[in-house]
């Protein structure tokens, strides 16, 4: 694609224009590059101030484009002839120039600008990088020239580049700043041939997990780099920024390049030495207020250490901006210094996409966190879970990415794995608020932001950096870095216990914080060893993967210690008479900080994942210890046993028993739960006769689809839009993340859908609330939509395998409010009423059942599992509905959809959780049985077919199964991995779940989270033959689906090839 279509959008050009100082504008539409711009402003802006530097004993150094300029020239002449070329003949493909070096800001800028000014490509690498890591780069980008600063650390480190790479390598120092700023000629470096689409600069990534990675900037990237000072309430035309400890060899530094050109802002330094003045938090504060600027940007670390002098505080307060880059300011040092008046901004942006948050929003006061992102950013959120957002960038009409890492329908995109939170008034504003590599994913999907946490407990006077850890555990630690003059050797138990008792309030207060699942124990804080520090990336930010590596063993070790301290907290009864397992239940309860009275419902009062899974870890192990037989059973019937008094009950029962009954169910009392949902939820409706208003006549055919941002909802949403049969489409979607129709447009092209379709005359997108009865929309739109709506098509639901049904209450109540809608008193004949439901009302059959397409006589089928139990309940509902209102509703069960039309599948579903899972085993699991895997375009035309068909009952899965070892053998083949049986892949799993606490397996093997569900299939699969449905699943009959749906009747049996489509699509979005 192209990478403008002219003009580049900016905001702030009318005030640049208009400055005082003169300075004008250069062209922004894409006809001038960078280079170019800077001689357009040699002609057209020379004598505007670029730099200015202190120089005692005479004040201040200006330096403007007319001094600059030809120094930028000097040093590319310099270079370039110490590369023994000719500065008029350089040679088109000339491989990058490796920059290693500190020089100072202002020599180091004319450096890379002159190179770019001669059209020679160069990498910037930081000198804190390994010699190994600096090859790696070199030879990524193919650098045979490296320029060296003066430092001897430096010049050692370069040297040993050189020498490990080859003899055909040459190091050249950098040019000093008397060397190229002089009076005299200076060469010319015109008439150069600059392409947009060419890699100009490589900057590189930060390398916490692996080597850095080379990343390349084209000439139309630092065009959009250089838009950014021009969005946003800020102008800086004329104005100082003081910039002193910007580093070139980092891209914080590099955007100087861009930002110059097009703002017209001066920014001040530390005036030019060889070597390069260090920017220690002192002295770049000190030359802060002498440049008297009225911006300071600088890193996070660099305010956190200012704000510790209350007496700089005045000082800060003068700018008219401090901005923070690199990383998240500490919250509790944010808050302060803005509730001091200081004006904090953060200023977001990243190396593969430059800048994208607002530079600069109006200042948010107490609200400093939140910035909104430009509007040429190409930047979107989509829903991570439990609140979070992560920032995907989507290369569109001004914004060409020059590096991607997923496909969403078309459009190269870039998921940034940063996780933002909406302001929860200020729609469009976001707090950057961690990674996703960072956050931690316990075993019951429950997820903890480290960052809260962290930055909390960091404030600790005694502690330096902390990393809270825990991915794939139930439980979170904290390991603390403390400072220099507090430093001990943890292996001196009597000052870690001191410490951790001191450290207790600081916990608490993060504690209150972060969620209930989140908690920190006292025995889960561990201290770093003196002889292991924790590792810094220059901008000051902690290295995280690399240190929770470097201290595998010790958390392994506190992992399983602190599990032996919450297996030996309680002792069991001498002996189990109510009385005394009552006893026992208390004093389980009280080792986990809980006091409920005997009646009351243990979750009613707060108890959380963590603490459900110790109490059951105890009573489990205790069982074991007395050689229960059903001691392995005993999993999740704390659910079911929510009061002390019934878990009493429940464990006397246990111990006073045979030791051999399976107690992993409780169906009666699940059945009556569902009873109750089904008549609260059935009640009050009811068709009224006509109220005399003229209903439509209903020659159009009007869709109502709900969920359009799931698999199936959005492959359907298509096919609805390229029906002409069909006039108007009403989507309603849930507001996930203040960007309604982006969310809906990234989740379209997620699952290859063209998101141009939303804007598709018959399409209107509602953002709405379906669990209030007028769904939360214009009373005008809910109107029109009830005397038009010919068919509802409702496949939103809450999709999680492990919520307990009562978590699905809104879905009820959605369900209900829709009904209402569709048996309005203003129609004689109600809509079409589509719901999807699922196989899983059938979980508990016997395998190899042929379930007809009738109603489910049998609510036991589906209970165990919270999902199905709820899908069951619908059906009741919606059954309800029929039999008392002129409602003629279709229940759809689905079988199990494969994959999208570029054959995206769910990666929380069980075949790409096997899959995964079967990579760090090394070994896929053989299955026999037939799979009636359906893909949901196929799904989504049959929907389509038996719209009008007024069938109470419909199967959907495909007519022509085929072997699950057709697709498991396809995927081997694919993914080079051997066939085991079943049992010994489970066994694996097995093997993993007992070293679990010592090991974070969860993220690589998935299938940990669904141990359960794999494990109760082995008897199935162990008595299944190869023509039965796998997983001992039920038969779904589809004889009425294939009479009204031609699609269904003709599909051709699926090929390996869907392997293929599946294996790519969890390849490119990071999944495998």
């Amino acid at each position: 694609m192209a990478p403008f279509l002219h003009p580049i959008p900016t905001t702030c050009a009318t005030n640049a224009a208009c400055s005082p100082s003169l300075f004008k504008l250069p062209p922004l539409d894409g006809s001038l590059t960078l280079p170019e711009i800077y001689d357009w402003n040699m002609n057209h802006n020379s004598k505007q101030t670029i730099f200015v530097y202190e120089h005692e004993p005479a004040g201040f150094v200006q330096l403007s484009y007319h001094e600059v300029i030809p120094a930028a020239h000097r040093a590319a002449a310099y270079v370039v002839a110490e590369m023994g070329l000719d500065l008029d003949k350089i040679p088109s493909a000339i491989a990058p120039v490796a920059i290693v070096a500190t020089s100072d800001t202002i020599t180091h800028f004319c450096v890379l600008l002159g190179l770019m000014k001669a059209n020679i490509p160069y990498i910037t690498i930081t000198p804190h990088n390994s010699v190994a890591a600096i090859i790696h780069l070199a030879q990524a980008v193919g650098a045979r020239f490296f320029l060296h600063s003066s430092e001897p650390a430096v010049v050692n480190l370069v040297h040993d580049v050189c020498k490990s790479l080859s003899s055909n390598t040459t190091s050249i120092p950098m040019p000093e700043y008397k060397d190229i700023f002089h009076r005299g000629k200076w060469p010319s470096l015109e008439n150069r041939n600059y392409s947009l689409d060419s890699p100009v600069i490589f900057t590189h990534s930060s390398g916490t997990t692996s080597f850095p990675k080379p990343i390349p900037w084209t000439h139309a990237f630092l065009l959009q780099c250089a838009v950014a000072p021009l969005f946003g309430s800020a102008n800086f035309c004329n104005e100082i920024v003081a910039w002193h400890s910007a580093s070139m060899s980092h891209g914080t530094g590099v955007h100087l390049i861009p930002w110059i050109a097009t703002s017209g802002m001066i920014v001040a330094t530390f005036p030019p030495t060889s070597p390069a003045k260090y920017p220690s938090p002192e002295a770049t504060f000190q030359s802060y207020v002498q440049s008297r600027a009225a911006y300071v940007i600088t890193f996070s670390n660099m305010i956190e250490s200012w704000s510790a002098d209350p007496g700089k505080i005045p000082k800060l307060k003068e700018a008219k901006g401090v901005v923070f880059v690199g990383s998240m300011l500490n919250k509790s040092i944010g808050d302060m210094l803005a509730q001091k008046g200081v004006k904090l901004f953060p200023l977001f942006g990243m190396a593969e996409a430059g800048i994208v948050g607002e530079m600069l929003p109006v200042n948010q006061g107490l609200d400093w966190e939140y910035f909104p992102l430009t509007p040429h950013s190409g930047g979107v959120f989509i829903d991570a879970g439990d609140d979070f957002h992560e920032l995907i960038i989507v290369e569109q009409q001004f914004k060409c990415l020059t590096i991607s890492n997923m496909k969403l329908g078309e459009a190269n995109a870039y998921a940034s794995r940063d996780l933002f939170v909406e302001h929860p008034t200020k729609k469009g504003y976001w707090r950057a608020c961690g990674r996703m590599d960072d956050r931690i994913t316990h075993p019951n999907g429950e997820k903890t932001n480290p960052a809260i946490l962290e930055h909390i407990i960091s404030t600790d006077p005694l502690v330096k950096s902390a990393i809270v850890f825990g991915d794939g555990q139930y439980q979170t630690g904290v390991l603390l870095q403390l400072k220099d003059e507090y430093i001990f050797d943890p292996a001196d138990q009597g000052k870690l216990n001191s410490f951790q008792t001191y450290i207790q309030p600081k916990i608490a207060e993060a504690n209150l914080m972060g969620s209930s699942y989140s908690r920190i124990f006292p025995e889960m804080v561990l201290i770093t060893s003196p002889t292991k520090p924790f590792l810094y990336t220059e901008k000051g930010s902690i290295l995280r993967k690399r240190i929770l590596q470097l201290y595998e063993q010790e958390i392994g070790h506190l992992y399983q210690t602190a599990e032996q301290k919450v297996l030996s907290s309680v002792n069991a009864p001498s002996d189990w008479s109510l009385s005394s397992t009552t006893a026992f239940v208390k004093d389980i309860l009280a080792a986990q900080d809980l006091s409920i009275p005997d009646d009351q419902d243990l979750f009613h009062h707060g108890c959380n994942s963590l603490q459900t899974t110790r109490i059951e870890c105890i009573i489990r192990n205790t069982a074991k210890a007395h050689g229960m037989a059903c001691a392995e059973s005993l999993r999740h019937f704390l659910y079911e046993n929510s009061t002390p008094q019934k878990l009493a009950s429940f464990i006397h029962e246990i111990f006073n028993s045979d030791g051999h009954k399976d107690y992993t169910s409780k169906t009666t009392v699940q059945i009556d739960r569902m009873e109750d949902y089904i008549k609260l939820y059935s009640e009050n409706l009811s068709s009224q006769l006509p109220t005399g208003v003229m209903e439509g006549t209903f020659e159009e055919t009007v869709f109502l689809i709900t969920g359009a941002t799931g698999t199936l909802g959005g492959t359907f949403l298509a096919e609805s839009v390229e029906d002409v049969t069909v006039s108007r489409i009403y989507v309603i979607n849930r507001d996930h993340s203040g960007q309604p129709m982006a969310y809906e447009r990234a989740s379209l092209l997620l699952h290859g859908i063209d998101p141009d379709l939303l804007s598709h005359p018959k399409v209107m997108v509602l953002t709405g609330d379906l669990t209030v009865p007028d769904f939360d929309i214009s009373n005008e739109t809910f109107v029109q939509m009830q005397a038009s709506v010919t068919h509802i098509f409702h496949f939103a639901w809450n999709v999680n395998w492990t919520l307990p049904l009562s978590a699905f209450e809104d879905s009820f109540q959605a369900l209900h409010n829709l009904i209402q809608f569709a048996v309005n008193p203003n129609r004689r004949r109600p809509p079409g009423f589509i719901f999807l439901s699922t196989i899983g009302v059938y979980r508990n059959a016997p395998s190899g059942t042929i379930f007809l397409e009738q109603e489910l006589d049998d609510l036991t089928l589906a209970t165990g599992q919270g999902y199905s139990e709820s899908k069951a309940v619908a059906e009741k509902i919606i059954q309800c509905a029929a039999s008392s209102t002129t409602l003629e509703p279709t229940i759809v069960r689905l079988g199990q959809v494969c994959g999208a039309v570029n054959g995206w599948w769910n990666t929380s579903e069980w075949f790409p959780v096997l899959v995964k899972s079967s990579i760090t085993i090394h070994a896929l699991p053989n299955i026999p049985g037939v799979a009636s895997f359906i893909p949901a375009k196929l799904t989504c035309q049959a929907l389509n077919e038996i719209r009008d068909s007024s069938i109470p009952f419909v199967h959907l899965n495909h007519p022509i199964p085929r072997p699950l070892m057709h697709f498991i053998q396809g995927l081997a083949n694919s993914l080079n991995l051997p066939i085991i049986p079943y049992e010994a892949w489970v066994q694996h799993l097995l093997n993993f779940e007992s070293v679990s606490i010592i090991d974070n397996s969860l993220e690589e093997i998935p299938a940990l989270k669904l141990m359960d569900f794999f494990c109760n299939l082995q008897s199935a699969i162990s008595h299944s033959s190869d023509d039965a449905e796998i997983l001992g699943l039920p038969v779904l009959d589809t004889s009425i689906a294939t009479q009204h749906s031609l699609s269904l009747a003709t599909a051709p049996q699926l090929s390996v090839t869907e392997c293929s489509k599946w294996v790519a699509c969890w390849k490119q979005s990071g999944f495998l």
